[in-house]
């Protein structure tokens, strides 16, 4: 799903009030609790340099808030990067299982072929992902118990 853009971004400003451990069949599981408080209004051009003050504790968080052209801008760059790794982890991998591989002339160009794929795909992730949901809000002063959410 993609993250529409508004005039006021989707993310918060959260503050940690706590934390609970469970042990489960499946794993251990961390719960955490946080109390939010919303981002003022984006900037109509460029970026913004903003500290807002958690509602719970009152401490300023900066934060940059990207206009939403600036937002789409963004996005774009996380596609691109998506794109790129699509391009790397395709022709790595379509190397490495060539019959006489141009890389893999030994063992250690092999290992560098795969990595390549590795690096690659998680950049195919990382692309598509952030330019589905990137809301154009960079925490810049992150205290421990503050966080985006």
């Amino acid at each position: 799903m993609v993250r529409t853009l508004t005039a006021r971004p989707t993310v918060k400003l959260g503050h940690l009030i706590g934390k609970s451990y469970e042990s489960r069949f499946t794993g251990d599981v961390t719960k955490s609790t946080y109390r939010t408080c919303s981002l003022p209004e984006r900037p109509d051009e460029g970026s913004r340099v903003q500290a807002v003050a958690c509602e719970y504790c009152e401490e300023l968080v900066g934060f940059r808030i990207y206009s939403i052209a600036g937002t789409v801008r963004l996005r774009r760059r996380w596609l691109v990067l998506g794109c790129v790794g699509l391009v790397v982890s395709g022709l790595a991998g379509a190397d490495l299982f060539r019959s006489h591989p141009l890389l893999a002339q030994t063992a250690g160009l092999v290992v560098l072929s795969a990595a390549l794929v590795a690096l690659g795909l998680a950049a195919v992730i990382a692309g598509f992902i952030g330019c589905r949901q990137d809301d154009g809000v960079r925490l810049l002063s992150g205290r421990p118990r503050h966080n985006m959410l």
